[in-house]
């Protein structure tokens, strides 16, 4: 399992993560608690620890995916803020969240196609 050429590309789309970085500045306040279902390098969980949510988890099926979005949080001294949970979305629940029911649930699965990574499944699971 590597990691897919489309993340590199996602990595380096300004406009596209300057959208979500005022998407996120907009929900998050000092003590508020994100769920990231599929945070790949874990670029929108470090943006969103960067705007002070108290605490973000997020969930990343893929192994490679996992780490390398752990050692990205590592480098960027975000460990503290952000926990990363190598799993499927649909195989955890509450009692995995040691932060408690997320006040904000968010997602970029969408991938190249609308609903190639079945975002509405996860999406209505994490519900």
């Amino acid at each position: 399992d590597a990691v897919n050429d489309f993340h590199f590309a996602m990595m380096n789309d300004k406009p596209r993560n300057d959208f979500y970085y005022d998407a996120l500045k907009d929900v998050i306040k000092e003590n508020t608690t994100l769920l990231e279902i599929g945070p790949g390098s874990g670029l929108l969980s470090m943006i969103s620890a960067s705007l002070g949510a108290q605490h973000v988890t997020a969930v990343e099926a893929s192994e490679s995916m996992a780490a390398m979005a752990q050692e990205n949080i590592d480098k960027n001294r975000l460990a503290s803020k952000i926990e990363i949970l190598n799993a499927m979305s649909t195989d955890i629940d509450g009692s995995d969240l040691k932060h408690g029911k997320a006040d904000v649930l968010f997602c970029e699965i969408l991938g190249t196609l609308l609903l190639s990574e079945n975002a509405l499944e996860f999406t209505r699971d994490a519900k």
